[in-house]
């Protein structure tokens, strides 16, 4: 989903879980949102995983914010090449099992 031409979330399904990549701080928190590092998206660092419809309820909130940021220039995540490149080795190092 786009705003303006820049990104604000990405959906990705799973089997029990949807996962949504958003536009926001990598410092917020939310009992729904994870690390998204492993997404490799430049301007989401978060994704919530929603499992229920009451998860569902709770992210439209998390999606209003992300738009909100986006479209008034406020959010200023850009991670670079080297960072991914960074992540994907301490992933490797703590024995994680490798994403694409």
């Amino acid at each position: 989903m786009e705003v303006g031409g820049e990104m604000v979330a990405a959906l990705y399904s799973h089997a029990d879980h949807v996962e949504l990549a958003l536009a926001l701080p990598e410092s917020e928190e939310h009992r729904l949102l994870v690390d998204a590092t492993h997404l490799t998206w430049r301007t989401m660092p978060v994704a919530a995983i929603v499992r229920t419809s009451a998860d569902a309820k709770d992210v439209a909130g998390l999606v209003r914010v992300a738009c909100e940021r986006v479209r008034a220039g406020a959010h200023n995540v850009h991670r670079d090449n080297e960072f991914f490149v960074r992540a994907k080795r301490g992933r490797r190092q703590a024995g994680e099992s490798p994403r694409s």
